[in-house]
């Protein structure tokens, strides 16, 4: 049932919930850019830099579920708020003192505010938009995470370069906890979003029950592949430029926001494309997502042979289609929960999404590290061509239950 409070806008809820997007993933999206001047301030190998992330998905992971499920129970707004406060704070909290064990920590609870902050906003899409409008609004929200991206890796890189990543990560951190905050406090919630006051308990054996859904676990399982894809992209990116190619962390930033931004076209284009074309699928545009990421990956594989325009374009491919998926996993996800369990079934992927991405971080930088930055994006190809597999099953078993109705 779509929902039009009195005085409120459908897409003013819309351009809240993307502003807060875009605050929040500054971290997230740019840490590539950040990683150079943390393992120049310490002297980290590459398997310690891949921590970084690796302790940022960790905080997600631990605490994806229960958010999603938050978010069935207390509404949107209250966990915008609290993980805006979580985000900003522990940016700022990792510039007090240059220690590596203290940034690592931060990070940590950095990724829980981020965990919570994916699953908010979930239902006022749901709620505010038809089926047929869904897929562009999602993807219109979800260009939050690579608009933001870019704009971290190039606050990051700037500000780092002149104050190094204690002042970057104090400056953009006060950014995110005002921006979340205020689109928090922006946000007129109707009540029928307000959530449902049920035990926490229940709420989570509902979780059990949407997690047994085989459509949940397909999309699951391709978002899972898909996100070791992303999360290379995210954090060895840049450091392949570098290490790998001898450019300037400064020119590798740029490039790498660059690929972020054509992130921000891909969700909009496959979210209409999943609107129109293919009539409300979410999966068949993330086959094509697989594919194409696997190319760009292969692109990337010839570092050191090419020239600057082919890491353009593998920058280009990665984020188009490499990231472009997101939007499309997470609604599909919500669709199959329902309006009245969609934090939970979200929660549910992204549980599984979380856990591909803290992995993918160490196995990749390993991979990098003892076979060299080719290889590693040669296996990165090889993972976005697999995703395309339960992708085509997924469809397969959407269309077989529209046809029975």
């Amino acid at each position: 049932m779509l929902l039009t409070p009195r005085g409120e806008s459908r897409y003013f809820v819309l351009a809240l919930f993307t502003v807060s997007m875009i605050a929040g993933s500054m971290l997230y999206g740019g840490i590539g850019a950040l990683v150079p001047y943390v393992g120049r301030s310490f002297d980290l190998p590459h398997s310690e830099m891949g921590l970084i992330a690796t302790a940022m998905i960790l905080g997600g992971l631990l605490t994806v579920a229960l958010s999603g499920t938050l978010s069935d129970r207390y509404g949107d707004k209250a966990l915008l708020l609290e993980s805006g406060l979580l985000m900003g704070g522990s940016m700022m909290a990792a510039a007090i003192f240059p220690n590596y064990l203290w940034l690592l920590a931060c990070i940590f609870v950095y990724g829980v505010g981020n965990a919570a902050s994916n699953p908010a906003g979930t239902h006022a899409i749901l709620a505010f938009f038809s089926r047929e409008q869904r897929g562009l609004a999602m993807g219109i929200r979800q260009t939050g995470m690579p608009v933001g991206g870019a704009l971290g890796s190039l606050l990051f890189a700037l500000i780092a370069w002149h104050y190094g990543y204690r002042g970057a990560l104090l400056v953009v951190g006060a950014i995110v906890l005002v921006t979340c905050t205020a689109t928090a406090l922006l946000y007129r919630q109707p009540k029928e979003l307000g959530g449902e006051h049920v035990a926490i308990l229940k709420l989570l054996e509902d979780i059990g029950h949407i997690g047994k859904d085989p459509r949940l676990i397909l999309v699951t399982v391709t978002a899972m592949l898909l996100m070791s894809v992303q999360i290379t992209f995210i954090v060895f990116f840049p450091i392949t430029l570098v290490k790998g190619g001898g450019y300037s962390a400064e020119i590798a930033a740029l490039i790498f926001a660059g690929g972020h931004l054509s992130a921000g076209a891909g969700r909009l284009l496959w979210g209409r494309l999943s609107d129109y074309r293919y009539q409300g699928n979410r999966t068949i545009p993330m086959v094509y997502c697989a594919v194409l990421g696997a190319g760009a990956a292969m692109l990337l594989s010839a570092i050191g042979h090419e020239g600057i325009w082919i890491l353009c374009v593998a920058a280009f491919g990665l984020g188009f289609a490499g990231e472009g998926w997101f939007a499309l996993a997470i609604l599909a996800m919500a669709e199959i929960g329902g309006e009245g369990h969609a934090g939970g079934a979200t929660g549910f992927g992204l549980m599984g999404m979380f856990t591909a991405a803290a992995i993918a971080p160490v196995v990749i930088g390993a991979i990098a590290g003892s076979s060299g930055y080719a290889t590693a994006w040669q296996v990165t190809a090889a993972i976005a061509l697999v995703a395309a597999i339960p992708a085509l099953l997924a469809t397969r078993m959407m269309r077989a239950r529209t046809a029975e109705g």
